[in-house]
This record gives C-alpha cells, sequence and structure tokens, in this order.
C-alpha cells in the first residue's frame, strides 16, 4: 500500500505563502495597506543576485533540468551566499512586494511538487521579470502563467521566497 504524505499531496489548498491564482489564472490581488514586515535580517545581495542571473543565462546547461542550479549559482555568484547550508528565506505574499533577487518557484496542477525555479531580475509597473534555466531564458511572469493557462496542465501556485543571510 502506498502511502503519500501532506508534502507529496495534489492538495496545496493550505500551502501558507503561495500566491493564490484567480480564475484567469494570474494572482488575483487587491492593494493591501503597508503593514510591518519580517525582513530584519541581512537579505543576501538581491540586486546581485538578479544582475548576475540576468548577465549569464547563457551558460551552460549542467542538467537536464537545469533551472535550480541555475539559481543556486546566481545566489551563490551574485548574491553572496557563499554556502550550501541552510538558510531562511521570507515568504513574499503578494507579487507586488516582490524584490530583485527575489525567487519565484512554480507550481503546475499535475505535478506534486513546485518544479521550476526562476530570479526576480526587474519590476515594472507592477510586473515582475524573470531570468530562468527554462523555455524561455528572459521573460515576465505574466507570460509564464500564460504561456500555461487553458493547457490541461496549468500553472497551479506560485510561490515567491526572499532568501537570508544566516545570522
Amino acid at each position: 500500500m502506498e502511502t503519500t504524505s501532506a508534502e507529496d499531496s495534489d492538495d496545496t489548498s493550505d500551502d501558507p505563502g503561495s500566491i493564490e491564482l484567480g480564475e484567469t489564472g494570474f494572482p488575483d490581488e487587491t492593494p493591501v495597506a503597508p503593514g510591518p514586515t519580517a525582513l530584519s535580517a541581512r537579505s543576501v545581495n538581491g540586486h546581485g543576485t538578479a544582475n548576475w542571473a540576468y548577465n549569464h543565462t547563457g551558460i551552460g546547461w549542467e542538467y537536464s533540468q537545469d533551472c535550480t542550479n541555475f539559481v543556486s549559482k546566481a545566489l551563490y555568484h551574485g548574491g553572496g551566499m557563499k554556502c550550501r547550508c541552510h538558510r531562511p528565506a521570507t515568504r513574499i505574499s503578494k507579487t507586488d512586494n516582490a524584490q530583485l533577487g527575489d525567487i519565484v518557484f512554480f507550481k503546475w496542477k499535475k505535478e506534486r511538487r513546485y518544479n521550476h525555479a526562476a530570479v526576480v531580475t526587474s519590476k515594472v509597473r507592477g510586473h515582475l521579470g524573470l531570468s530562468q534555466h527554462g523555455i524561455k531564458n528572459h521573460t515576465t511572469l505574466d507570460d509564464v502563467l500564460a504561456r500555461y493557462r487553458g493547457t490541461s496542465n496549468p500553472i497551479q501556485r506560485v510561490l515567491i521566497i526572499r532568501p537570508r543571510s544566516a545570522k
């Protein structure tokens, strides 16, 4: 008998911190008044992470699915994250709060886990630009969501995190 852990479940409705996608397949966000944040810890260099990712999408792939390897390199070379040890991160609950260097994870409806990662490399009028090792190396969050909307396997969840330096 096969058992399924909560981590393997397709039901992500109780996934705290992920960004809800509305009926249109895009984030359905209403403005929220600014409040206190939990970003008191020093952040990894987000601008460095974003700059490295944007300028190095053309580096060779080391794996057939190279997105997380690419994000790790951006954090290491550009962001100053010099060890592969566990690091704390802050979940970003609204795309409007995303910053350069944040990491975006995608979960498709038919997949059990988040299985793609990209780096936020620009933010123009609330639209996030992404750099990644994927179908299109430079794209936007809206374009990625639109690409799969209306397919049999649309993107179901988006999770944005901000890595922090160890204390």
